[in-house]
């Protein structure tokens, strides 16, 4: 085997996370569900900070005790890295620093980061938001239409993956 036969295979184990990016109601939990989940040939863990709150508080909506999803998300998916599986981190992701922080929390593992640009065009995610079973209240989805911005070359992502 080459150095560079060598080289592609540590690349291909080297765990992978995905980092979801996009505001509620664009499909990012749908495409973790039925796009990412559905790989047979590799162990995927799917952590949601929604799911967290709602372990953490019996309600999705909660934002009280985000510090602590948080956490809890984070480690959870140490822990799924360590263990050798991938990672798919469902959560908004909206702005460079919040990609950033989460990269941050993962910089001493080796590992592949993906993030996925969700580009939903904001009236189909405000219609979707509308009928959902939880509803994202319509101010606090304008404050992150507002602040979203979308994912640049320049953040060091291994690959950006932007699904319209």
């Amino acid at each position: 085997m080459t150095q560079c036969d060598e080289a592609i295979r540590r690349q291909l184990r080297k765990p992978t996370i995905y980092i979801m990016c996009g505001v509620p109601g664009s499909g990012k939990t749908y495409f973790c569900k039925n796009v990412l989940m559905d790989h047979p040939w590799r162990s995927r863990v799917y952590i949601s900070s929604d799911d967290i709150r709602e372990e953490l508080c019996g309600d999705a909506s909660n934002q009280s005790l985000n510090g602590v999803v948080f956490d809890i998300f984070y480690e959870r998916a140490r822990e799924a890295i360590k263990n050798g599986s991938d990672v798919i981190l469902d959560a908004t992701h909206l702005t460079k620093k919040s990609r950033r922080k989460c990269r941050n929390h993962f910089k001493d593992l080796d590992c592949k980061f993906i993030v996925v640009q969700m580009n939903t065009s904001i009236l189909d995610a405000v219609y979707r938001n509308k009928k959902r079973d939880r509803v994202v209240p319509a101010d606090a989805m304008n404050r992150m239409i507002e602040v979203y911005q979308p994912v640049e070359d320049s953040e060091g992502f291994d690959y950006i993956w932007k699904v319209d």
